[in-house]
């Protein structure tokens, strides 16, 4: 009997955050700005991902 499971492969994308200057997120709703990092803006699919702190 083969208990061994195996374990599925996926595909991890890496953005190097070093280059990139913060930005401000201004947020209205509770009057301030967080300092948001831009990681990766794909203009074909409209997909953008921040590091906000």
């Amino acid at each position: 009997m083969n208990t061994m499971n195996t374990t599925p492969v996926v595909d991890i994308q890496v953005a190097d955050q070093r280059p990139q200057a913060w930005t401000k997120l201004p947020i209205p709703e509770l009057g301030v700005e967080l300092d948001a990092l831009p990681l990766i803006d794909d203009l074909d699919t409209g997909m953008s991902v921040q590091k906000v702190i």
